[in-house]
C-alpha cells in the first residue's frame, strides 16, 4: 500500500499521479471480518490528524477490547465548509496509522455521508459484528442533541466516550436509546487541529529546505506530508485567478469557483482535491451572462454571472475560478437545448420524487468534480451536448440500459489543456482508472446513476465495479429513476 493513484481531471481530462507514500493503514475491504468481532467506528474531521487522535485510537483499542478500529474522516463538512478535501485527510490518516494493522481506513465507495455508509456496509457484510462508536465527550453530547446524528448513533451497538479534561462528565448520556455508553477517563494531552493550522500559517519557515521545526502535537510523518503538499500554509497553491472581463463567455462553459475565497457555498459541491469546490453552467442570452447553479432545497436556479462571482472574491479582491470551454463551441441549437433542459429541471424538481432531486444533484456534483480538479482552464469536446448532464448523467437518464464506465468517462472525449498542469501521458490501465475512482470516492456516485430497466437486470460492464452495495441500491431504486427519466425527457407532467 505504498503507492496511491489520485485523479485530477476535468469533464474530459484525466491525470494520474502515483507517488511514493509512507506505510498505510489497512484497508477495510481487504480485512476478513468474522461474527462476534468488536469493531470501533471513529469519525472526525482530522484536519490535520495529530497525536491526540493517535493516542485516543490506542486508548479505544485497549479500553473497548476492539479487534479493529475504523478511522473515518468526514466527507460532508457542512459545519466546516473550509475543510481540507476528503482525499487529502484520508491520506494523512493512512500515513499516521500505517504501523498498526488493527487500524483500518475506508478504501471503496460506501455512500455519502461515509460514516453511515460504512456502518451499513458492515452490517450487510457480517450482521453479527459488534459496532462500537468512539467519541470525545464534547462530540458525544453535541450529537445526541441532533436528530440526524441520533438516528445514525442508534445503528451502533454501544458507545465508548472519552471524558476530556475539563469537561463536565455529568453531561455525557448514560444510554443512547437502549445502547450502553461507557465513559473512559482520558489522560491524553489535548492538541487542536485548529491550533496546528494556525501554527503553519504563522511559521512559514517550516517549509524551507532543511527546516527541523515541527508543530506541537504533530507526528513527523504528518509534518513531512505537509512540508511536501503545503495544504495549510507556505504559499499553498491557489486556483487560477482571472479577470472575468477578459473571458469570452459562451453558453455551455463550466465555471468552477473556490468558496474559501469568501461567501457561502452556493453551487453543487465538487468534492475535489483542488481549492475549487463549486461549479455552475454558463448561459449567454442576448448579450447577458447567466450561470445555472444547484442549491440544496431550492434546486436549479439561474442567476447573473456577477452574483455568482461575488461569492468567490477573496479578501484581497482576487477571483479564484476555473473555466472549462466546449471545443468546438456549442451551436445555437445545442445551446438552446441545454438551456431548455436546465430550465425544465429547475421547474420540475420540487414536485418530483426525492430520488430524482438527488439524481440531478449528483450529476451537478459529478460535473463539479471534473472541473474542480484542474488548476487552469481546459477545453473539452462533447457529443452534440448530449453532453453536460450528458456524458455524466444524460445518456444514463435517457437510456436505462446504458452504463458509463470510468474509462469511457475519463478518456472518451477530445480535449486541449490551455492552462494548469498538463499530463505528459494519458495511457491509463483499467486498474489505474478503477483505483483512481475508488480513491476519489466517485464510484458510489456513478453507482447511483447505474442504468437499469428492471430490478433483475444485471448486465453491467465488468470493468465497472462499485461493489454489491452500490449495485443493489441502483437496482432497488430503478422504478424511481424511471420516473426521473420521464420527467427529465418531458414525457411526464410534474
Amino acid at each position: 500500500m505504498a503507492r496511491f493513484t489520485q485523479a485530477f481531471c476535468s469533464f474530459a481530462f484525466a491525470l494520474v499521479a502515483i507517488a511514493a507514500q509512507p506505510a498505510a493503514a489497512g484497508y477495510l475491504s481487504k480485512v476478513e471480518l468474522r461474527a462476534g468481532q468488536r469493531i470501533g467506528i471513529y469519525i472526525g474531521t482530522f484536519d490535520p490528524p495529530h497525536l491526540t487522535h493517535m493516542s485516543r485510537a490506542a486508548e479505544a483499542l485497549k479500553a473497548g477490547h476492539l479487534d479493529y478500529l475504523i478511522i473515518i474522516p468526514n466527507d460532508t463538512t457542512v459545519h466546516k465548509p473550509g475543510a481540507t478535501p476528503f482525499p487529502k485527510r484520508l491520506e494523512m490518516i493512512e500515513a499516521l496509522f500505517g504501523d498498526d494493522p488493527r487500524v483500518l481506513v475506508p478504501d471503496g465507495s460506501y455512500g455519502k455521508p461515509i460514516g453511515p455508509g460504512v456502518v451499513k456496509w458492515l452490517k450487510r457484510r457480517v450482521p453479527e459484528l459488534r459496532l462500537v462508536g468512539v467519541y470525545g465527550s464534547d462530540v458525544a453530547v453535541r450529537w445526541t442533541k441532533r436528530l440526524i446524528e441520533r438516528v445514525f448513533l442508534r445503528q451502533l451497538d454501544e458507545w465508548l466516550v472519552f471524558d476530556r479534561k475539563g469537561f463536565d462528565a455529568g453531561k455525557i448520556p448514560k444510554k443512547v436509546g437502549s445502547r450502553e455508553v461507557t465513559v473512559v477517563p482520558s489522560e491524553v494531552e489535548e492538541f487542536s487541529s485548529t491550533g496546528t493550522r494556525e501554527w503553519f500559517e504563522k511559521n512559514p519557515d517550516f517549509y524551507q529546505e532543511g527546516s527541523t521545526k515541527t508543530p506541537p502535537g504533530l507526528d513527523p510523518k504528518i509534518a513531512a506530508y505537509e512540508r511536501k503538499n503545503r495544504i495549510y500554509g507556505g504559499n499553498a497553491p491557489d486556483p487560477a485567478r482571472f479577470n472575468p472581463e477578459s473571458v469570452a463567455w459562451a453558453t455551455g462553459q463550466l465555471i468552477g469557483l473556490s468558496s474559501r475565497a469568501g461567501g457561502t457555498p452556493f453551487i453543487a459541491q465538487a468534492g475535489s482535491a483542488s481549492p475549487i469546490d463549486h461549479v455552475g453552467i454558463v448561459s449567454v442570452e442576448g448579450g447577458s451572462v447567466f450561470v445555472y447553479e444547484y442549491l440544496n432545497r431550492v434546486g436549479i436556479r439561474k442567476v447573473p454571472l456577477a452574483e455568482t462571482l461575488a461569492g468567490a472574491v477573496g479578501k484581497d479582491g482576487g477571483l479564484m475560478a476555473v473555466v472549462a470551454q466546449p471545443n468546438p463551441p456549442l451551436t445555437p441549437a445545442e445551446g438552446q437545448r441545454l438551456r431548455a433542459t436546465l430550465d425544465a429541471l429547475g421547474t420540475g424538481l420540487e414536485t418530483a420524487p426525492k430520488s430524482c432531486t438527488q439524481l440531478v444533484r449528483l450529476a451537478f456534483e459529478g460535473i463539479g468534480r471534473k472541473v474542480g480538479k484542474i488548476r487552469g482552464a481546459a477545453e473539452y469536446r462533447t457529443e452534440a451536448f448530449g453532453g453536460l448532464i450528458g456524458r455524466l448523467a444524460g445518456d444514463v437518464l435517457k437510456d436505462m440500459s446504458a452504463i458509463i464506465s470510468p474509462k469511457e468517462l475519463l478518456t472518451g472525449s477530445d480535449f486541449k489543456v490551455i492552462g494548469g498542469n498538463a499530463p505528459a501521458d494519458l495511457s491509463w490501465t483499467d486498474r489505474e482508472l478503477l483505483e483512481a475512482w475508488r480513491r476519489g470516492g466517485d464510484l458510489n456516485r456513478l453507482a447511483r446513476l447505474v442504468a437499469v430497466k428492471q430490478k433483475t437486470d444485471k448486465s453491467f460492464d465488468p470493468g465497472f465495479n462499485p461493489g454489491p452495495e452500490g449495485l443493489f441500491e441502483g437496482l432497488e431504486r430503478s422504478l424511481e429513476l424511471q420516473h426521473c427519466v420521464e420527467l427529465l425527457t418531458s414525457r411526464a407532467t410534474p
